[in-house]
């Protein structure tokens, strides 16, 4: 985890000083001072955390499986296409080339349009790999919703304004139709987290708020206050929040980096020499993703512990049903586990290295690990 901390340390940095040097250049003539700025420095801190998260992200992927790798990648692509539309209305203003027609005509919401598309379908995919199949992961319905609310926003009533009609609906349009999409993702994150083992939950938590937050913190308000008054540039100011989303999209970053790094951790933290092989199997069971795809194969396991007297020790047939149950185990983890990737060889060298040393406690169950 020492790479990861110091990437958040390093996007901290970054981030504060593409909130600095912008403050340096030269106002335009026709500029305000404090406008202009912010104009240049919000989207720009706002975009390097979430480029920063996007890169994080995929440095966990490594010990996952190919279809979670690929809805990593869709993700992250999300952010980034985010990202460039935040740099991109960061350097218009530096170039004077806010009102052309690219800027005004759609050309500089496009991003913003896109990239909601990606996050909710690498969410999507995301979501099929913990079984979840309803309303929220059909595209068809997400997408015919996000363009319901985009010709919606465009006809509403609103306070007066230069832009054209069609100017008006780009605007906002191209800030309500994304905000529907990363709530319908949010969605979807919650119902992984109804899913997930706790293992995971961390990892699910921050990515459910770093999904929603610049939706209800940035979106919303925004479009309240231009839907007031179209022409009032302290609309966006608010969007001085995305930096907050964009850290907070970071911190999940973090968190699925620690679902790996936490195998590494020492393992005389979680050592007891009391340890038993009731204690080896319920740790690996703790790797699932997924543990209502195991509940079946954890019934022997509290059948066993429910039978024993109150020295709790495991006899010769406890012990061998126990790695019976094991091996049940170790199939499903190296066939059928959606998200990460476990050989038989890195299973068992995860039990040795948190429990090796109890192998003189329930002899039978370690001697059959280590002969088979």
């Amino acid at each position: 985890m020492h790479r990861i901390t110091k990437a958040v340390f390093v996007t901290i940095i970054l981030t504060m000083l593409g909130g600095i040097l912008p403050l340096l250049l030269p106002t335009p003539d026709s500029q305000m001072y404090i406008p202009y700025h912010l104009h240049v420095t919000i989207p720009l801190m706002s975009a390097i955390p979430d480029i920063a998260g996007a890169i994080i992200l995929l440095l966990a992927i490594r010990d996952f499986t190919p279809r979670l790798k690929r809805a990593y990648f869709i993700m992250s692509a999300g952010f980034i296409v985010l990202a460039i539309g935040l740099v991109q209305s960061a350097i218009l203003p530096l170039l004077g080339l806010e009102r052309t027609d690219w800027a005004t005509m759609g050309g500089l919401q496009f991003p913003f349009l896109i990239s909601p598309i990606l996050v909710y379908f690498g969410q999507r995919s995301f979501a099929k790999l913990f079984g979840v199949n309803n309303l929220w992961t059909n595209p068809v319905i997400a997408l015919s919703t996000a363009a319901a609310i985009l010709i919606i926003t465009s006809i509403v009533p609103h306070g007066p304004t230069q832009l054209t009609q069609f100017q008006f609906a780009v605007t906002a349009g191209s800030v309500a139709a994304p905000t529907s999409l990363f709530l319908w993702g949010g969605i979807l994150i919650y119902y992984i987290r109804k899913r997930t083992s706790p293992l995971y939950m961390p990892a699910m938590k921050w990515l459910f708020w770093a999904t929603v937050s610049g939706t209800l913190f940035v979106a919303v308000p925004y479009l309240v206050v231009f839907l007031w008054q179209p022409d009032n540039q302290a609309a966006n100011t608010v969007f001085i929040l995305q930096i907050f989303s964009g850290f907070v999209f970071v911190k999940a970053a973090v968190e699925f980096n620690r679902i790996s790094a936490s195998e590494q951790s020492n393992p005389g933290e979680a050592f007891s020499r009391r340890s038993t092989a009731i204690d080896a199997v319920m740790y690996v069971a703790s790797l699932a993703s997924n543990p209502k795809e195991i509940d079946t194969i954890m019934d022997k396991v509290r059948l066993i512990t429910s039978s024993l007297d109150s020295n709790g020790m495991l006899g010769y047939l406890e012990q061998t049903a126990l790695y019976g149950v094991y091996l049940q185990l170790e199939e499903y983890f190296t066939e059928k586990e959606p998200v990460r990737k476990f050989s038989k060889a890195k299973l068992r060298g995860l039990i040795y290295k948190r429990f090796g040393r109890a192998e003189s406690i329930d002899v039978v169950f370690w001697e059959q690990l280590k002969l088979h």
